[in-house]
C-alpha cells in the first residue's frame, strides 16, 4: 500500500482585510501574486511572508489575475474585477 505524501504549511501570508479570490505562482520564480476582496492586488516574496508590492488597480472586488515574467525589469500581470474591468499592470519588487 502506497502512503499518501505528507504536507506541511511553510509560510503564512496575511495582510489583505478582505476574502482572498485568487492567488497564482508568478513565473519570477519566488514571487506569489493575490488578489482579493479587498481590492487589492499584493505580490509576495516567498523568501519572506510579506507583500513587496501593494496596488489598488481597481474600485471593486478582484476576480481573476494572471502574471508573466520580468519584461525589462518590471514584472507584469493582469486582473479582472467586479468594476467590470480587466486592467494589464507593471510593477518592480526591487
Amino acid at each position: 500500500q502506497e502512503v499518501p505524501p505528507t504536507a506541511r504549511v511553510v509560510a503564512t501570508f496575511s495582510a489583505h482585510t478582505g476574502t482572498v479570490r485568487c492567488v497564482r505562482f508568478h513565473p519570477q520564480g519566488s514571487l506569489i501574486v493575490t488578489g482579493s476582496h479587498d481590492k487589492e492586488i499584493r505580490v509576495w516574496d516567498t523568501r519572506v511572508p510579506i507583500a513587496a508590492v501593494v496596488s489598488s488597480v481597481h474600485s471593486k472586488e478582484i476576480t481573476c489575475l494572471a502574471g508573466s515574467g520580468k519584461i525589462n525589469g518590471a514584472g507584469w500581470a493582469v486582473s479582472s474585477s467586479l468594476d467590470d474591468t480587466v486592467k494589464l499592470w507593471n510593477y518592480q519588487t526591487s
